[in-house]
């Protein structure tokens, strides 16, 4: 493949998985608020929740853990539209329920809210990871920006209904058609999945081995080589950068950065499990339910938020630039978390939609800075494989939060939830950059 075939196949690619995260997102965006109020409408509570986005989560986990290591040796193409048919299918599956079971064979696709789809991120995230690190967190913070907007909104699409006319509240029949349309999403998303192109694929559809690629490239470095005495030391360093990453063997699994990818994906099982408990379905439940707010104000309440989280993306892009990385995830998750805490003590709705509101702006900031770091602190050979693990850790802790949230929630009064998981991803804040603030950046 010619340089410039090369540039076009990695832009097409970009522009694909763009494409597939703000669809998913588009469709998540109505699902992740209207879930609450889908399993209300059979009878259940708090509990439920939890317990049907926990199945959802450690089904996801198998297939994260399934995917990710097959992606890492024959490209992430193949993975990436099975997960687009599992989303279709479990649209399908929840317009149609009409009994626990169904929804819990829905849930078993691994795209209940609130963290359903997750195994699709990673793959996802595993071929981003590849770009230049000049880029990269540039790339993460529109993977993320684009994602967050769509999901606004979708949001708005709960309380269409209402501003359409209907009676107040959410008409069972109206979430039916919102979940066809979600399955006709997960159907458009495999569609534009088949424009992926990642390096490994390339390799696997060529038939080349590892043993080839690295042959391939040789033949390059004489040309790389001179191209460098032309450019500026910082371009010097990312065609460096880039030459080393095509030179990695293909498809291999976590080695010298193994260490570093477990410790990393430990934290992220806390700092879901914190998120977890007040996840987005849980507090649509409990603004619904304890301060009385109509689904046409929660979807207003959401659009909100994610419109300002869509903000904070480019904007942690360039507060990373100036105090680096690891300090912008910390120092802007702190802020948001003791924002969460002081959500129950809301006198009324407004309060407590200003205090979500100011979170919002806040609470993302850490995720385009964490992708980019991950893959700036692992060899390139390995960034697919980290992503799936630090993935997993992420889901391992969304399958235990939304359970202890549901379960205080019912039993132990609204208080609870918030502090237990502001105070728990607290914790997490401060031990990841006391784990981390002394570890090189293999970048720099």
């Amino acid at each position: 493949m010619t340089k410039s075939n090369h540039a076009f196949q990695t832009a097409r690619t970009t522009r694909a998985i763009f494409a597939m995260k703000s669809l998913r997102s588009l469709a998540d965006g109505y699902w992740l608020i209207a879930f609450a109020l889908y399993i209300e409408h059979f009878g259940f509570g708090a509990l439920a929740i939890g317990l049907f986005a926990a199945l959802s989560v450690v089904l996801g986990i198998g297939y994260t853990t399934l995917f990710t290591h097959l992606a890492s040796r024959h490209g992430s193409r193949p993975f990436l539209l099975l997960s687009a048919a599992l989303m279709t299918v479990s649209g399908a599956l929840f317009a149609s329920a009409q009994a626990p079971w169904q929804i819990a064979l829905a849930a078993m696709c691994g795209f209940a809210p609130p963290s359903g789809g997750l195994f699709m991120n990673a793959l996802e995230e595993g071929v981003l990871a590849h770009a230049p690190s000049a880029r990269r967190t540039k790339i993460f913070a529109n993977y993320g920006f684009l994602g967050t907007a769509a999901g606004a909104a979708g949001a708005l699409a709960l309380g269409l209904p209402v501003w359409l006319g209907e009676r107040p509240g959410l008409p069972f029949h109206a979430q039916e058609l919102m979940l066809w349309l979600y399955a006709g999403t997960g159907a458009a998303t495999f569609f534009v999945a088949l424009a992926v192109r990642d390096s490994t694929s390339h390799a696997a559809a060529q038939g080349l081995t590892a043993q080839d690629l690295a042959t391939q490239d040789l033949a390059t470095q004489d040309l790389a080589t001179q191209d460098l005495a032309t450019q500026d030391l910082a371009a010097q360093e990312q065609a460096t950068q880039e030459l080393a990453a095509r030179q990695e063997p293909a498809g291999r699994g976590l080695g010298q950065s193994r260490a570093i990818v477990y410790r990393l994906a430990g934290l992220f099982v806390a700092d879901s499990m914190g998120s977890g408990m007040v996840a987005t379905p849980l507090l649509v439940f409990w603004l619904h339910h304890q301060l009385g707010m109509s689904p046409s104000a929660l979807a207003a309440l959401f659009f909100g938020i994610e419109i300002l989280a869509a903000i904070s993306f480019p904007l942690a892009e360039w507060i990373s630039r100036h105090i680096g990385l690891l300090n912008t995830a910390v120092f802007t998750h702190i802020p948001s978390s003791l924002l969460l805490m002081l959500v129950p003590f809301a006198p009324n709705p407004a309060t407590a939609a200003a205090l979500l509101l100011a979170r919002g702006l806040l609470v993302e900031m850490d995720v385009p800075t964490r992708q980019s770091y991950i893959a700036a602190v692992v060899l390139p050979g390995e960034r697919k494989a980290a992503a799936g693990v630090t993935s997993i850790g992420k889901q391992i802790g969304r399958a235990i939060g939304p359970v202890i949230g549901g379960s205080t929630l019912s039993t132990a009064g609204a208080i609870l939830p918030f502090w237990l998981g502001g105070g728990v991803k607290i914790a997490y804040d401060v031990a990841l950059w006391a784990s981390f603030r002394r570890v090189a950046v293999r970048e720099q």
